[in-house]
């Protein structure tokens, strides 16, 4: 309260909040309160991300923001494994814990911990062994939130309770002590809902018991190995609870959380959308550069139509873009502040690069095909298409919050994917344009068919077992998996495989049946609407998991 007093919080969004935990079993249980806030990381996450230096670390170590220079891009709140950040609602700028820097620097605490009547908050310079807070971190027992981030996180829990700084391994209750569980508060939306676990969240529907201790699985009592054996063995795939069981057996006692805060998604089907549509402009104008590679026709039809395409959907991704910022008016800032350690500031002057080099490969092949410019132009607007599509895969690895999205795959699977969108774009050209009139025998057809089908194999391959059945390293990124494999986003998964598989048969059939143009264009449009799905629901499953 003294927080949201000193700077105006408005209600819903948090700078610190404090998470109860209740530990035990009746009548040994206790209740552990936990205090959250911005770490001031020495390496922060989301100082590297933003894209206008709008977050920056100060001399004294303090991580700071300047809200004139937030264009509200929400990448912080994605980089941030703790939480930390919101969009104020008013201001439309990205706001956090500043550990009351404007009272640091006039000698005063901040007013959280001068409010405090236990002395359970401490503040302190950690440079300094003469003060309090560093003798205390030198002699006692102390924990940090995620330190296999790498963050360096400066914000030390004393004797402090794992299952209360771990998110996710204490239960979420049905209810909390004064109130619902709205959605995001401590379970999301796209987690399975056990019908003994967690209790419905506010507007979900049928009323659900508070949370239970889980009942031992049927092959619990069936299994030839001894109890703590066969909990160690048991996998969250098919036992929810399995982390649960483990824990009981390694003597931590079953814990819940009885009150905390919700956080919104920050990226929605704008951010999807972008990937989209970035696809197709990337593979677009790749596909104009290689067309004679391709065996595409020489007439104006494609020469001009391809790069007019990939241009018009590089406006689009460029005005979803915009549109999903909370301070839109303030884009541009991107390019005369750059932050260059931001992929999002870095992709803005390579989305800038591949749309002049773009521009430049329409006007002369509108104005002089036979000219030497083509040649010119061809392999730099090739570098640009790629990196224009790729570049994405380094943004979202910043992105150190979201640990399903930290792939090392994902710059290639974007170009793979910018491979599949340019193709289907050509092949839904042959057919529209009667491309297959002035290609005897349908080689062209064929070889696009070809092409095709094997990008979307490689595709489906890094979905199925790069991404989603690969054996992840982090408990987060398993639980996202999960989520896509098993939980609410398994009908869009399905979605996105069954018309990836679909966009390949029917590009097979193609090749087949000597380029039928209503199997070719049904393979296109399938591998398009494959593409969006699975966006959807990646960008869905790397915000799934709480981070607090």
């Amino acid at each position: 309260m003294a927080c949201k007093a000193e700077h105006d919080v408005p209600l819903g969004d948090y700078r610190t909040w404090v998470k109860y935990v209740e530990k035990g079993a009746f009548p040994d249980v206790r209740r552990f309160f936990t205090v959250l806030r911005c770490n001031h990381c020495e390496a922060a996450p989301c100082v590297e991300i933003c894209p206008t230096t709008a977050l920056y670390r100060r001399d004294d170590g303090i991580v700071d923001f300047d809200r004139d220079a937030c264009i509200g891009c929400k990448a912080c709140m994605q980089a941030c494994p703790y939480d930390a950040l919101y969009i104020h609602p008013d201001r439309g700028t990205a706001e956090k814990c500043n550990f009351c820097s404007h009272r640091i620097e006039i000698g005063l605490e901040p007013p959280c911990a001068t409010v405090c009547p236990a002395e359970a908050i401490l503040v302190g310079d950690l440079d300094d062994p003469s003060t309090r807070v560093a003798q205390i971190v030198a002699t006692k027992k102390v924990d940090v939130r995620k330190p296999e981030k790498g963050t360096m996180p400066k914000v030390f829990y004393v004797d402090s309770e794992p299952r209360a700084l771990v998110p996710g391994a204490s239960s979420p209750a049905g209810g909390y002590l004064w109130a619902d569980r709205g959605p995001g508060a401590g379970e999301t939306s796209e987690e399975v809902a056990r019908p003994d676990g967690n209790g419905a969240p506010v507007g979900g529907g049928s009323a659900r018991p508070a949370a239970r201790t889980p009942e031992p699985p049927a092959a619990w009592l069936g299994s030839d190995l001894p109890p703590p054996a066969f909990a160690q063995a048991m996998h969250a795939e098919d036992y929810p609870d399995a982390e649960f069981f483990r824990g009981v057996w390694a003597g931590l006692a079953p814990a819940r959380t009885t009150y905390d805060v919700a956080h919104a998604r920050p990226w929605g089907w704008k951010v999807s959308g972008y990937l989209w549509t970035k696809s197709i402009a990337a593979g677009a104008l790749l596909a104009a550069a290689l067309a004679p590679w391709l065996g595409l026709p020489g007439d104006r039809a494609f020469a001009l139509g391809l790069p007019l395409v990939g241009l018009a959907f590089l406006a689009l991704t460029t005005a979803l873009l915009v549109v999903d910022l909370k301070r839109p008016e303030r884009f541009l800032s991107i390019l005369w502040r750059p932050n260059w350690n931001s992929w999002l500031a870095r992709g803005a002057f390579v989305l800038v690069a591949f749309g002049g080099l773009g521009t430049a490969w329409l006007l002369a092949s509108w104005a002089a095909p036979a000219s030497g410019w083509l040649v010119w132009l061809r392999w730099p607007l090739v570098a640009a298409a790629i990196a224009g599509a790729g570049y994405s895969g380094y943004l979202f690895a910043q992105a150190k919050g979201r640990d399903f999205w930290q792939s090392p795959l994902l710059p290639l699977h974007f170009v793979v994917q910018a491979a599949v969108a340019g193709l289907a774009v050509v092949a839904l050209f042959l057919v529209a344009v009667g491309g297959a009139a002035d290609d005897p025998g349908g080689k062209a057809a064929g070889l696009v068919s070809g092409l095709m089908v094997a990008s979307l194999a490689l595709h489906l391959a890094i979905v199925l077992f790069g991404e989603v059945g690969v054996a992840h390293a982090t408990r987060d990124a398993q639980r996202a998996a999960r989520a896509l494999r098993k939980g609410r986003l398994r009908s869009w998964f399905l979605a996105a495989i069954g018309t990836g598989a679909a966009a390949a048969i029917l590009a097979l059939a193609a090749v087949a049946a000597g380029a039928t143009p209503s199997a070719l264009a049904a393979g296109g449009l399938a591998a398009l609407t494959a593409l969006w799905i699975w966006e959807h629901a990646w960008l869905r499953a790397g915000q799934c998991v709480p981070l607090s």
